[in-house]
């Protein structure tokens, strides 16, 4: 049969390797897909010939020379675009449906190479239908922004490529953006190669636990710590949905994507330095868990330790890989002293109170979490149920996270065993807020005493500091 059988009705698509029709054969209609101008469709006819999966649309006639072929056609809308609106149930089910789709294809050694929506259909009845397959596997090729960070490198495509791609659809399909929105378009399209994305749960807040981290799992910058195949992906997906949620960290955009960034080099083996600080319950907590997850997400070796630890081991060790600190309220003399030799591999996470301006020669990046604006605090209500006040809260609490935190939790945060010293000056701080140098005055111990005593109780939003620590404010006296 030549091309020639065929009635053109209308262009479907058009890509690197050609244009794709709608057209009308002997049988009906078809997809009939034609080569562009030096180009060849050999890799695609000989995996459509070879799977048989009912979400792979089957190959009904080639060219021997690759110059066209006509397949099934499939009908539906882009994955995407289906899944808005949809149950995280629905969503789940038809993924897993487009995983098992790929496994074929990797179950006979082909690959897909370009997974990304514009090449998955799902028809009426919920079935996902994978195009484009066999697309050039060697190099920076495939869809940009949803392509892999090693191929935007220049490496070839392996599985664990075609994990990445559906991980990125499965991001999309979940929060109803893709994986890397802020910035330009230049910009978005090689996001991938030096960040790593915002956990989708910060999207959306009823996203279980498990299913956000397997989402970032298969996301990961390195290949090696992505799920190790289409089929894991699948079952993973659908246990997932039995998991908690977790409460969603939202806000502070700009200091998250650093430190996601951070990551990255790390995982590089670049190193480098961070100082997280402010005033406690700022969120400078928050900020550095985060990190701590994504680092051990790629595989990254972690250590939480002491200033005087810290100091030893990274003197001692070329690669200590990412090291914790945390300084609060130690002087920054001492912190710049002890890092003055750091290691240049490891990544150095510090949280502390003020900047340390001793490691700027050091080019230590110096992050302050910034306040939670009023749409962060809606979307946290939404996601405890709670009533629209965001205006409110944000007045009372002035978006310190710390205090939305306890906010939210609506009864008294103040943890159990209190040191006297932490009582006294939350009941001192009941009557309303203080200055840090009034409340040592009053109970007769120094500034840092005070501020030592009340460390639990800035984890849970019982109190919370000014944004230049000099007042601080009890969850009873609002």
């Amino acid at each position: 049969m030549e091309p020639s059988a065929f009635t053109l009705v209308r262009r479907l698509g058009t890509g690197a390797a050609g244009e794709v029709w709608l057209a009308e054969g002997p049988e009906g209609l078809v997809a009939l897909k034609l080569a562009a101008p030096g180009r060849s469709l050999n890799a695609e006819i000989a995996a459509l010939g070879a799977v048989r999966h009912p979400s792979v649309p089957g190959l009904i006639d080639a060219d021997p020379d690759g110059h066209w072929m006509v397949r099934a056609y499939a009908e539906g809308q882009r994955i995407t675009s289906w899944a808005h609106g949809r149950s995280l149930a629905e969503i789940v089910d038809t993924f897993a449906r487009l995983a098992g789709a790929v496994q074929a294809i990797h179950q006979l050694g082909a690959l897909h190479g370009d997974l990304s929506p514009a090449n998955v259909l799902v028809g009426p009845d919920g079935r996902p239908h994978v195009l484009d397959l066999g697309a050039d596997a060697r190099g920076p090729n495939g869809a940009l922004g949803w392509v892999a960070p090693e191929r935007l490198r220049g490496e070839n495509a392996t599985v664990a490529s075609d994990v990445y791609g559906l991980g990125a659809m499965l991001y999309a399909m979940t929060t109803g953006r893709p994986p890397y929105d802020r910035g330009t378009a230049a910009q978005l399209a090689w996001s991938a190669a030096t960040n790593l994305p915002l956990p989708p749960g910060s999207v959306r807040a009823d996203l279980p636990v498990g299913l956000d981290e397997l989402i970032l799992q298969s996301l990961a910058w390195s290949r090696d710590a992505r799920p190790r195949s289409a089929a894991d992906m699948a079952r993973s997906a659908q246990m997932a949905l039995l998991t908690t949620v977790r409460a969603p960290v939202v806000g502070m955009l700009d200091e998250r994507e650093r430190l996601r960034r951070a990551v990255v080099g790390a995982v590089q083996g670049e190193g480098g330095l961070v100082v997280v600080y402010g005033p406690p319950g700022s969120g400078r907590r928050t900020l550095i868990q985060e990190a701590v997850r994504a680092a051990r997400r790629e595989g990254a070796q972690v250590a939480e330790l002491s200033l005087f630890e810290a100091a030893r081991v990274l003197v001692a060790h070329r690669d200590a890989g990412v090291i914790v600190i945390d300084a609060d309220g130690l002087p920054t003399a001492d912190i710049g002293s002890a890092l003055d030799r750091a290691a240049e591999s490891s990544l150095v996470l510090v949280r502390a109170r003020s900047p340390v301006r001793a490691l700027a020669r050091r080019g230590a990046v110096h992050i302050r979490p910034s306040s939670l604006g009023e749409d962060d605090i809606a979307f946290l209500l939404r996601a405890a149920s709670r009533e629209p006040a965001a205006a409110d809260l944000w007045r009372r609490t002035r978006g310190t996270p710390g205090a939305v935190a306890g906010a939210l939790r609506g009864s008294d945060p103040t943890p159990p065993g209190l040191s006297p010293l932490a009582a006294q000056v939350l009941g001192l701080l009941g009557a309303g807020p203080a200055s840090l140098p009034a409340l040592a005055a009053q109970c007769g111990v120094g500034e840092h005493a005070v501020l030592d005593a009340l460390e639990p109780c800035f984890s849970t939003g019982a109190a919370w500091a000014s944004d230049d620590g000099a007042m601080l404010y009890g969850f009873a006296s609002r």
